[in-house]
Order: structure tokens, then C-alpha cells, then sequence
């Protein structure tokens, strides 16, 4: 029970990589960019969709956002299935079941520093549930993007995610890490992407559990045929799920469909997100 309970913390802290799976597809200006970097906000463009991601057997992720102006909000739901509960002392006459949970709500704005530069801050709320044990918290989000004019095409950002987050399970007090991201992306003609991203996650600490996890390294690349773009990324670093392959269709550049995969090591289901997004 120990592990499972262990597991399941790990499952919902949105400060690990379990719950941003969702975050699937590299690049400033990617689907979904705008949650790990309120300052996209800033991007021209108003739109809404709708996520649905898998993992595991019945693990489930549910996403709704939309974007209007410089400001974004976002709401999810993570569904972790039926669970069955055992004491110590294991009895089929006993056995209970449950559903552990958790939802999330998070709203940003950008801001605009000058015609090349762009600031966003988010904020973010957290419930979760695991039995009878209810934990809420907060975490909040700060993020900058340049894009210069004298050279066109290239984005550089680098924001924080989740700092001023604390809550507990069970007694014992987690800390979700602070993240730290930089990223570099070049367009080349409406063509094609070529981008990289560093990425570290600055602290972790508990009261069992204290370390500075090791430096990510993200290579991406997309390309743009019209109505459609396909893109791919790998991760090189402390990450079981380091490849991702995606697809995207647009329907008249305002109705688009996308499908992406990120496929799993070490015997580990692999996610995939299925969505659609309209522009307005």
C-alpha cells in the first residue's frame, strides 16, 4: 500500500513530469506553449479547445482552455481510475475501492515590455484527492519572450514553473520542484522549425527525499505543409518518456485537429493526447 500511495503522490503533483505529459509538444509556439510560458500570451491570435490524454490502463487527463487578448485560463482533470484499497492484512471481504483525483485551474496574462519583448505571470490552484485525504495548494509561474526584429524568424524564452507550491499527504509535506526553462527556436520561411530547450528542475524536497535533479536537454524540429504540420522532439536526460511524434490538420487556418505520442521506456504505457482547437 505504501508503494501505491508513493506512486500516486507522484501521479498527481503537477510539478513532475507524470501530470505534464500533457505538456507534449516542444516549442514556443507550439499547442498548449502558452501554459508552460504565459508570456506567449502575448502572441496575436484568440482561440479555445479541448484535450483529452491517455496514460496507463484508465488514467485520463481532461483539458479545456481558451486565450483572448493577453490573457489565458486553463482547467484539468486527472482521473486515476479505480484503485482497490487493502489493510495490512489483506481480506477479499474487506477490499474497498476508490478513485483518487485531481483538478486544476490555472489563469495567466502577458504583458507587453516593448514590440520585442513580452513578460507573463500565472497562477495556479491545485485539488487533489486520494481516499479520504483532500490536499489543496498553489504554485505560481513567470515567464519572458524575445523576438527581435533584426533577426526574423528566431524566439528565444526562458520562464519558472511552479514556485510557491507546498501541501501534503498522509503528514508528509512535498514540495513540488521549481523548474527552470530556456529555449531557443528558429523559423525557417513558414517551412520549417528547428529549436532547442534546457531545462532543469531547480529544487525537490520532502522530508524523505532532497535533491537537485540533473540537466534536460529538448531537440525539436517541425515541419509545415499548408494545412498540415508534423513535428517530433526528444528529451536527453533524467526522463522515461523522452521521444515525442505529433500531427497536426487545420481546417481553413481556423479549425485544427491534432494527435501526439510520446513513447514510453522502461515498460511504461506510452501517453497520447488527442484535441481540438478553434481560433476566433
Amino acid at each position: 500500500m505504501g508503494l501505491l500511495i508513493a506512486l500516486i503522490i507522484n501521479t498527481i503533483n503537477p510539478g513532475f513530469e507524470f501530470l505534464r505529459i500533457e505538456n507534449m509538444s516542444p516549442g514556443i509556439d507550439a499547442i498548449n506553449g502558452v501554459w508552460e510560458n504565459y508570456a506567449q500570451l502575448s502572441m496575436s491570435g484568440n482561440f479555445a479547445g479541448f484535450n483529452y490524454t491517455s496514460w496507463f490502463l484508465d488514467e485520463s487527463i481532461y483539458s479545456i482552455y481558451a486565450k483572448k487578448g493577453s490573457w489565458g485560463v486553463r482547467f484539468r482533470y486527472f482521473n486515476m481510475g479505480e484503485v482497490e484499497y487493502q489493510g495490512e492484512q489483506p481480506r477479499d471481504d474487506l477490499m474497498l475501492k476508490f478513485s483518487p483525483y485531481a483538478s486544476e485551474l490555472s489563469v495567466g496574462r502577458a504583458f507587453r515590455i516593448d514590440d520585442e519583448t513580452s513578460f507573463g505571470v500565472g497562477a495556479t490552484g491545485f485539488m487533489s484527492r486520494l481516499y479520504e485525504t483532500t490536499a489543496t495548494g498553489y504554485s505560481l509561474s513567470v515567464g519572458l519572450l524575445y523576438m527581435p526584429h533584426r533577426v526574423k524568424g528566431l524566439s528565444i524564452a526562458a520562464y519558472i514553473k511552479d514556485f510557491g507550491f507546498k501541501r501534503a499527504y498522509i503528514g508528509t509535506p512535498i514540495n513540488v520542484p521549481t523548474e527552470a526553462t530556456a529555449m531557443f527556436q528558429y523559423k525557417i520561411k513558414d517551412r520549417a522549425v528547428v529549436g532547442y530547450g534546457w531545462k532543469k528542475a531547480l529544487t525537490f524536497k520532502s522530508d524523505s527525499i532532497s535533491s537537485n535533479l540533473e540537466n534536460t536537454h529538448i531537440f525539436y524540429g517541425k515541419l509545415m505543409f499548408n494545412d498540415v504540420e508534423v513535428f517530433a522532439s526528444y528529451e536527453k536526460g533524467k526522463t522515461v518518456i523522452p521521444l515525442t511524434v505529433g500531427l497536426s490538420f487545420s481546417v481553413k487556418k481556423k479549425l485544427r485537429f491534432f494527435y501526439i505520442y510520446r513513447h514510453g521506456f522502461y515498460n511504461l504505457n506510452s501517453p497520447f493526447m488527442t484535441g481540438i482547437q478553434m481560433e476566433f
